[in-house]
């Protein structure tokens, strides 16, 4: 938002807190500042809280206020990756996938990865009264879906968000799958004329 062109010209330094000290912004206008992945002070995308200090200063006089930030309320996670088609049968389709790429999966304090919850949007290509469907699977990374109908294709679609999250647009973007239920009496071991599937990323 530009000021209006009669105020007083006031000049803006913000930082951030971590524990005692203060982190410069790397990167900044007169009213804006950013911290990257990539930046000399970079972002700490793992931190559950972040804490900043505004000062402002201008002709009459000084000040500082202070800003805590409840950082997973305000997270859009990037897309699901590498889902995978465990298993199938004529009425159900079992699938994995694991948390988004810069996620880091194998942190030892394990911060950012419980945080994620799963949702999957189930739709018929031939219509049936129970479709489409949401199905909320929680903190877990596969899941079984049941009910299906035999010889019929289904479009599957991933998402994920944090728990704090709780704007809709916090949702990441879909990944979708494609897939063909087996017809009655197929065996569940795939011999790869029985189901296809497609990987569609959305950014």
């Amino acid at each position: 938002m530009k000021p209006p062109d009669y105020a007083i010209k006031t000049n803006y330094t913000i930082r951030e807190i971590v524990h005692s000290l203060l982190r410069d912004c790397p990167k900044k206008t007169d009213t804006t500042c950013s911290w990257s992945l990539t930046s000399e002070s970079p972002y700490r995308q793992h931190e559950d809280t972040l804490r900043f200090q505004l000062t402002s200063e201008n002709l009459l006089g000084m000040h500082t206020q202070y800003f805590v930030i409840d950082h997973f309320a305000i997270v859009k996670p990037g897309v699901i990756s590498n889902v995978t088609l465990l298993s199938s049968t004529p009425s159900s389709a079992s699938f994995a996938w694991q948390v988004p790429a810069y996620f880091d999966e194998e942190d030892e304090e394990d911060i950012l990865t419980p945080q994620l919850v799963y949702e999957i949007r189930v739709e018929a290509k031939r219509k049936l009264l129970d479709y489409p469907q949401t199905i909320s699977v929680g903190r877990a990374k596969s899941f079984n879906i049941t009910g299906l109908t035999p010889n019929n294709e289904y479009v599957f679609s991933f998402r994920c968000k944090t728990t704090k999250a709780v704007e809709d647009r916090m949702w990441s973007d879909f990944i979708n799958v494609t897939f063909t239920t087996q017809q009655d009496g197929k065996s569940n071991i795939d011999d790869g004329s029985n189901c296809f599937v497609i990987f569609q990323r959305y950014s």
